[in-house]
This record gives structure tokens, C-alpha cells and sequence, in this order.
């Protein structure tokens, strides 16, 4: 039905109309099983439309519509885009969705800064919470825990402000997905119900999937990795509420931590069977880097050391959190083989990323190994942890220089809103004027 629509306006001769369309459709076709066959008709229609292979709406539409299948030509596109970004918001706001939705978390963000600074310079706040959700979904993804509570947080209230109560919904998703990297389990298993009786009341079904994968991860934090297994497995099979097939791959590297954890890895094997030929098929990044902390795991006791120093070139530094729990996984299986003066390297630079990142309950697993090799774990604190995200957010826009009526204009507050935060973030910070911010915002606190 979808790809007739497009087809019957194509036919009409209305392009430009068709690709307005098939823009719309194909976050539509992400979410929802439309079938192979419908997806395969929409990209031959595009293709039809002979549309120059850099065009910004063609690239993220077939990345939409056929993000394994043209994975790795449509990631290619998306970085040679990148290179002269479009202007248009919407086309590079669609951009941003469809990077992430191929894995390529790195693009999307790119993107998406583009299109959130676009918006806020061209006042189209109806535009904003679309951009910050996709925001705060690649920071979650990334385990980057206060960007994405800022971005989820600003999506929430402008949603609101300007009632967009599917936005609203999606940016409550995140949030709690971020709680649940923070290590505020109860608040993000309560956060996950109430938002899996809204979904199922206006029919989302698509997005349980993030509901369970919330859930998961608040166990797995929580130090429940069989109960965070459980969770996790609902989203690859077939018959269950949470299932999605793309949003599925996005749980792998907790479902392979929590398998390890729980000495379930027959589970994970199982998993990653499925996983590895559509790893290969798509090219997703997210996903190879998931493959390759899998495959370490599941590599036999001889031949473990090999596999995860195969693993850890292959898991860049675009993946921190997964960089950084290759790195514990590895630094914990030399200590237990009495090489502890080389498991405290990996165990070190894994507590660093946890602890910048805000993943605390990693953090602390990395501390308590580095504990294990008999070293004295230096806890660095960083000061944000005492702001909201929103004035982390205009702490971060006043420390690159910006004007507090710049701020605000930025985010559609009040100047004066602006001057209360910003006089409560020196406070916090123990500052006395915006000179400060920059170092106050990146330097750690390191405390024994």
C-alpha cells in the first residue's frame, strides 16, 4: 500500500511531492514490519526517480526503508554527506535518524547537532524535540548518560509545550534508559512500566522494544545480569510483544554482558548466530562492535587472550562505554589468570570511560577489580554530577562563549531564566563567573 501511494504520485509526475512522501514513510517503515517485498518495491522506486546518489533525502529514505539490506552503501553515503551537510533541517534532521538507525552513531550525531542548531537559529521549535530525541537516543546508545538525560529532558518539555504527546512519549523512554546507565534501577524499572501501559494504550507497539531493553539494563546495572538476560532475550524472539527487528541489535552488547555475568553464554551464542550474518550483510558500526565484545566472550578458554586483543582494535574509540567494557571484560580475565600487571592498564582506562560517561554501576565494577589487583582505584568526580540537565546544558552554552541573551534565544527561555541557572551553576561549582565554566565542566575530581 505504501510503495502505490509513492508510485501513483511518482506517475503523476509530482517528485517532489513523492519524496516528501517517502521521507515521512520511511520512519514508518523503520518502526513497523512492512515486509520485504514492500521494501524492496519503495527503494526500486526511488531508483526509478534517478536522483543523484548524494541527494540528502534519497540517501536517508533507502537507509530508512532498507537499512540492512543497504546498510553499507547508505553509511558511505552518509559520510561522504557529512563532508557538506545539506541545509535543509529536515532533510539533515532525517539524516540523523537514519545513521543511527544503521548504526553509524557517530554521523547521526553530527547530523543532529547540525539540525538542533538550525532549528534553535531559526525558531522552529516544532521542529526541536524530533532532533533532541534522536540525540538523546545515540548519547544512550553510546552510554553517554548527561547527554542524553539534557537532550531528553529539553525534548520533553518543548514536546509538551508545543503537545506533541508521541515526542513526549519517546523522550520519557529515553530517560529512563539513561536512569538506568546512571544506576537509578527503581526509577527506571517504575519509569519503564508506566510507560508500557501508555504504549499499549494508544498501540505504539514498536516501541516496547525499548521498554525492554530499559528494563534490562536497569538489572544489569542493578547487578542482576540473570534477570537483565530474561529481558533482554524477549527482544529477539519473533512472537513477543518486544520484539523489533532492527531495534533488537541495539540490546547485543548487554545482552552479551549479561550472559557472560550469569554463565549463560550458551544464550548468547544463540544470539549471536542470528546476529553475525545480518553484522556482515548490513555493515552496521554499532553492530560490528558488538560482534567483536561477543565473539571475545564467547571464545574458548585457550583462546580468549587472542580473541580479545583481536576485539580491541575493532571496537573503536566512536564506542566508548563498548570500548571501555572490552577493556573490563579483558582487564578481569587476566587478573583471574595471575596477570594482574596487565589487567591493571585495561582496568584503569575502563574506569575512566565509565566514570566520564556517568555509567556509575560500571564504574564501580571497574573499582572493585582494580581493587582486585591490588591497586588503590583513584575515583574521579566530575562536578556536573551536581547539575540538572538544564544547567549543564546552559553551563556548556555560556563556557563556549555565548551571551546569556544568545542562550536563551537558543533555548526559547527568558534572559532572566538564564541569569537564575547560571548563578546557581557557579554556586555548584564553586566558580565565580563564566572564565570558569570551561575548566570547572571538564576537569575530573579525583578522590581515593
Amino acid at each position: 500500500m505504501l510503495a502505490g501511494i509513492a508510485a501513483r504520485l511518482q506517475a503523476e509526475g509530482r517528485g517532489q511531492l513523492t519524496l516528501e512522501v517517502l521521507t515521512d514513510l520511511s520512519i514508518l517503515c523503520y518502526w513497523v514490519d512492512i515486509g520485504a517485498t514492500a521494501r524492496e518495491r519503495l527503494v526500486a522506486l526511488l531508483e526509478e526517480m534517478r536522483l543523484p546518489e548524494l541527494d540528502p533525502r534519497y540517501v536517508g529514505i533507502v537507509a530508512m526503508v532498507s537499512p540492512i539490506e543497504h546498510g553499507k552503501v547508505s553509511i558511505d553515503r552518509m559520510r561522504q554527506l557529512l563532508l557538506d551537510p545539506a541545509q535543509d533541517v529536515v532533510a539533515v534532521q532525517h539524516l540523523g535518524s537514519a545513521a543511527s538507525g544503521v548504526g553509524d552513531l557517530r554521523s547521526s550525531l553530527a547530523f543532529l547537532k547540525t539540525a538542533i542548531a538550525s532549528t534553535r537559529r531559526q525558531g522552529q521549535l516544532e521542529f526541536l524535540p524530533r532532533s533532541l530525541v534522536g540525540q538523546a537516543l545515540v548519547a544512550a546508545l553510546l552510554g553517554d548518560v548527561q547527554l542524553a538525560l539534557t537532550a531528553a529532558g529539553e525534548a520533553q518539555w518543548v514536546a509538551l509545550e508545543t503537545n506533541q504527546a508521541g515526542w513526549v512519549r519517546q523522550a520519557r523512554l529515553l530517560t529512563a534508559l539513561a536512569r538506568a546507565l546512571a544506576g537509578d534501577a527503581q526509577g527506571a524499572l517504575l519509569a519503564a512500566d508506566e510507560s508500557e501501559r501508555e504504549l499499549l494504550t494508544v498501540g505504539a507497539r514498536p516501541l516496547l522494544c525499548q521498554v525492554a531493553l530499559i528494563r534490562g539494563v536497569a538489572h544489569l546495572a542493578d547487578g542482576r545480569p540473570a534477570a537483565a538476560l530474561e529481558e533482554f532475550l524477549t527482544m529477539f524472539e519473533p512472537t513477543d510483544l518486544h520484539y523489533h527487528e532492527f531495534g533488537r541489535l541495539w540490546a547485543l552488547p548487554h545482552l552479551a554482558e549479561a550472559a557472560a555475568l550469569s554463565g549463560r553464554l550458551d544464550r548468547l551464542r544463540a544470539v549471536a548466530d542470528v546476529c553475525a550474518p545480518i553484522a556482515e550483510k548490513s555493515g552496521w558500526p554499532l553492530l560490528q562492535a558488538s560482534m567483536a565484545y561477543a565473539r571475545a566472550l564467547l571464545a574458548p578458554e585457550e583462546e580468549a587472550d587472542a580473541a580479545f586483543r583481536a576485539a580491541l582494535p575493532q571496537v573503536s574509540a566512536d564506542f566508548p562505554f563498548e570500548r571501555a567494557r572490552l577493556q573490563l571484560a579483558y582487564g578481569a580475565w587476566l587478573r583471574r589468570h595471575r596477570r594482574v600487571a596487565d589487567s591493571r592498564g585495561q582496568l584503569r582506562a575502563a574506569q575512566q570511560v565509565f566514570e566520564a560517561l556517568g555509567a556509575e554501576p560500571w564504574a564501580e565494577r571497574a573499582r572493585k577489580e582494580v581493587r582486585a589487583s591490588g591497586e588503590r582505584p583513584r575515583r574521579a568526580q566530575s562536578a556536573t554530577l551536581t547539575l540538572t540537565p538544564q544547567e549543564l546544558q546552559i553551563a556548556r552554552l555560556a563556557a563556549s562563549g555565548l551571551t546569556n541573551p544568545e542562550i536563551a534565544e537558543q533555548l526559547f527561555l527568558a534572559t532572566s531564566t538564564i541569569s537564575t541557572h547560571l548563578h546557581r551553576v557557579y554556586a555548584k561549582l564553586a566558580v565565580t563567573g563564566r572564565k570558569q565554566l570551561g575548566p570547572a565542566l571538564t576537569d575530573p575530581i579525583y578522590t581515593d
